[in-house]
């Protein structure tokens, strides 16, 4: 129950490496060359995040300026990107409402399409579950989550 996510481990391996390299100029030169190699929005935008200023939750290991850059670049590739493309991501709504919150005028309004299939994804990932396990007992029980819950 008790289990990490593997996008934490992944995360926590990342940032070890891009650490290690010591210098922001190093960091951002890797940054570039590893954010093509990714195939999800998702993805990219945790990579950015972890390496960014954002409070509680970037690493600072590149400049100010250049998180600015990279942020402002995944936006657009949001933008850019089809329905066919979009309903693929696994933090689908994460990726929609931080590009619709944080669109900078200058880069034009961000709409969101309004197809079934989108919406569908997006049902879909807001769904969760519930994971509980009575003390002293080593069933996990799962179940979905309540409406009630949300």
């Amino acid at each position: 129950m008790l289990e990490f996510d593997s996008r934490f481990t992944v995360g926590r391996v990342t940032y070890r490496l891009l650490r290690s390299l010591n210098d922001p100029a190093a960091v951002e030169a890797a940054v570039r060359q590893i954010l093509p190699e990714l195939t999800t929005l998702s993805s990219k935008f945790e990579l950015i995040l972890q390496i960014g200023h954002r409070e509680n939750a970037g690493h600072k290991l590149v400049s100010e300026n250049a998180a600015i850059v990279f942020e402002r670049s995944w936006r657009a590739e949001v933008r850019a990107s089809s329905v066919q493309g979009l309903v693929k991501e696994w933090d689908l709504a994460r990726v929609l409402f931080l590009t619709k919150r944080e669109t900078d005028p200058s880069e034009g309004p961000f709409n969101i399409d309004n197809s079934p299939e989108l919406t569908l994804a997006l049902l879909r990932v807001a769904r969760s579950e519930v994971i509980s396990q009575t003390m002293g007992n080593r069933a996990v029980r799962r179940s979905p989550n309540s409406p009630g819950m949300l």
